[in-house]
Parts: structure tokens; sequence; C-alpha cells
């Protein structure tokens, strides 16, 4: 990666259009040459336990080992920083080793023929990683940790009505313990993002969703998610200058999510069938940086879709109108 400053020495009399050209200018760069290698193995399994017609058991289990390193040599023009362009970093390597264990257990119980409720616990593992970038500095030479979480979820799942309506519902409540996320930070006089181990996160809530063949042709459709997704304790990186974030939303993790629409289907022309659908789409206020800027929150929104369409013999061609 190359990044060229192009400097002005001096400066002319001003044009007509409000420029000031430069009398001289002088270039500096800087390049570097940077990249991660991982080898990664895991064993895993998983199995089902009939313990009888109506109740199952799910046991699975992981074990990943995970060996990474880096290499980073930056040559540069300058004696010392400036902005954008860090001064001539000589090759450095760094290795690191983690492995994890990770699975679930879990029962399912058929309540009757067309209703089944579980409940599960899983352990979850991601590798560790290293920020590597082009203005890298001595602190990012430590690899970011692994990331671990336990999930736990309770649900239902079933068909009724004489399978005309499917109806699912599920509650899940994961932590996160050294929680991989993206942070801002200004670099070299440039902002970046950098990589980070967050610290503890929780994210917890409901989601239900459901389907209802009303006659033949007329479907309706629909879901609904509510979810608290915060940060526990937060690790402001080092080097950093970080906001109080304990308690703050995370990213991409909207409050409220729903959609409902309805499709109705009829025959025609024989052997082809045109469907005329509506549909409704909501989606909270959502945050997208974990820094909390209040210029990355995208407001709440709502989408209303309406769509004609006209499907061959089998489907195996389909016409739609989509507004």
């Amino acid at each position: 990666y190359r990044r060229t400053r192009t400097e002005c020495n001096g400066t002319l009399p001003s044009l007509p259009n409000g420029l000031t050209p430069c009398a001289a200018t002088t270039q500096g760069f800087g390049e570097a040459t940077y990249g991660t290698q991982l080898e990664s193995w895991s064993a895993f399994g998983e199995s089902t336990l009939n313990f009888s017609e109506r109740l199952r058991g799910i046991v699975g289990l992981r074990y990943t080992s995970d060996d990474l390193s880096y290499r980073h040599l930056r040559v540069s023009t300058y004696p010392a920083d400036v902005g954008g362009i860090r001064a001539s970093r000589p090759l450095t390597t760094g290795s690191t080793t983690e492995s994890g264990v990770s699975g679930r257990v879990g029962l399912q119980f058929d309540a009757t023929g067309d209703v089944m409720v579980y409940g599960t616990a899983s352990r979850g593992y991601k590798g560790p990683a290293y920020n590597a970038f082009f203005n890298m500095r001595s602190i990012d030479d430590f690899a970011i940790s692994k990331e671990t979480s336990d999930s736990f979820e309770l649900g239902l799942k079933s068909l009724l009505l004489d399978n005309r309506l499917r109806l699912n519902l599920a509650v899940f409540n994961t932590k996160f313990e050294g929680y991989q996320a993206n942070y801002p930070d200004t670099v070299g006089g440039v902002i970046v993002t950098r990589f980070i181990n967050a610290g503890d996160v929780t994210t917890e809530g409901v989601e239900v969703d459901f389907e209802a063949q009303v006659t033949e042709g007329l479907t309706v459709f629909g879901a609904l998610a509510y979810t608290d997704a915060s940060v526990d304790k937060f690790r402001c990186p080092q080097g950093a200058s970080c906001p109080p974030l304990d308690g703050a939303t995370l990213p991409f993790a909207p409050e409220w999510k729903a959609n409902i629409g309805v499709n109705y289907a009829m025959d025609v022309f024989g052997d082809k069938r045109v469907d005329f659908g509506l549909s409704y789409t909501y989606q909270d206020d959502t945050q997208y940086d974990l820094s909390v800027n209040p210029l990355s929150v995208q407001p709440q929104w709502e989408v209303i879709d309406a769509t004609i369409a006209l499907s061959g013999p089998n489907d195996r061609w389909r016409f739609a109108l989509l507004g």
C-alpha cells in the first residue's frame, strides 16, 4: 500500500477564479507491505439422543486451534510522522496461538404432533486477529485476543390449524467476552478503523414469526423482533481516547424490527399464476458506530412494497413489477 503526499512550496498570485497556485511542489511517500497468515484446524461432532418418541437431546462439541502470524514493513521518505504517513518502520513480525472449545447442549420436546418446544445452551469461540494496516505502530503489534460467548435460548416451533399456520417463537440471551469490533481512531493525522477487543457485551431479546394460509390463494406472513444489545464493560484500546461507553447501545442492533405482508395467488391462462403482494417493513433507530457518534445514527424507517407477478408453469419463469 502506497500513500503519496504533495506539499506546496511558496505560492503565486491568486487567479481570477480565486485559486492560489503553488510556485513549486515537493512529494514524499510512504509504502508499506503487510499481511497475516492463519492456520486453523478443528475437530467436531454432534449427536441427537432420542430419550423417547417425544423427547430428544442435542449434544455438540468442537475444538478449534488457531496459529496466526503477521509481518509489516514501512518505508517512508519522511524522517518523522506527518499527516497520513508515519516514519519508516523496520520489518516486524509476530505470532500467537489460541484454542477454544465450543458447542451446545439442548432438549427438544414434542408437546403435540404439531408443537415442539426447545431449550439450548451454547458456547461460542472466535479466533485471534492482528490489526495490520498501513500506519501500524508498536502498540498494534499485540494480537487481538479470542472472543467467547455464552448463549441461552428457549423457543417454540409449531404447525397449527391443519398445517395452515406456522408459528415460531424464541427468547434469547447472549453474553460476549473479549468482543471483537471495529473502533474509529486517529493515527498519523488520519482517521482509521481499528480492530479491537471492545470488552464485554450482552444481547437479549424476543423474536416471533408466522405464516398463515388463510385461503387457498391468500397468504399472510409477518415477523417481530425486540433486541436489547448493549456494552456491559468497555475496554478502551491502548493509545486511544474513548468516551464513556459502558451501557452504550451496540452498533447494527435496532431495538425493534418488524414486517407484515399479504400475498394473493390465482391461476390464469390455464397453467400460469398471477401473484398480488403487499408488505410493510419497519426498523427502529440504528447506531452504526461503536463510539456512539450521534452523526452515525440512522433514524427509524418504514418501507411499503407492492408486487404484481406472473409465473409460468411449475415456476420455470417469473415476470414481476415491484414498487
